[in-house]
């Protein structure tokens, strides 16, 4: 489990726990074949801008026939690009679910340390508020902690992440 703390050595992050969860090979043939519809897509583009910046009088009709056949071309190609990412969404959504599941121990642990330092946080503000307080009537003056309302958002975050449900 991935801890951070002072002189914990981490093993392993979460871009490299992710990164060893791997895609059904159907999942990586389709983001292949998508990429390849996209990257297919953007030269025909390209090739249009290309063809319109050299376009003069003399091929004005050559010009045009081939920015009609690049713009039929795109239209299927994104026609394609639509039906790849309806059947890759799918996939995608579970690749996503297995990533969170695989990160999940790290995400908790996490979440159990951040309590961890909120309690030894809160701990000693209490206890630098008691100097404070016993300086002040030995007639000394003693700076005050200031009060930090964030840490109850990130306590009821951290808890719901743990799966702690106190509020």
């Amino acid at each position: 489990m991935l801890a951070r703390t002072p002189s914990a050595e981490i093993e392993e992050t979460p871009a490299s726990i992710a990164a060893g969860v791997r895609k059904p090979g159907r999942h990586q043939l389709l983001e292949r074949e998508l990429t390849g519809l996209r990257e297919r897509r953007a030269a025909a583009r390209a090739e249009i801008l290309t063809l319109n910046s050299a376009r003069t009088t003399a091929n004005e009709d050559a010009t045009d026939g081939k920015v009609s056949a690049l713009s039929v071309e795109i239209g299927t190609l994104e026609d394609q690009i639509r039906q790849a990412r309806r059947e890759v969404a799918p996939l995608r959504s579970e690749h996503a679910l297995a990533v969170s599941r695989a990160l999940e121990p790290t995400r908790t642990g996490a979440a159990v340390h951040v309590l961890q330092a909120l309690a030894i946080l809160r701990e000693n503000v209490r206890l630098l508020d008691e100097v404070a307080d016993e300086i002040s009537r030995a007639g000394g003056d003693a700076a005050r902690m200031p009060f930090v309302p964030q840490l109850g958002e990130i306590e009821n975050a951290a808890r719901r992440i743990a799966g702690d449900n106190r509020s």
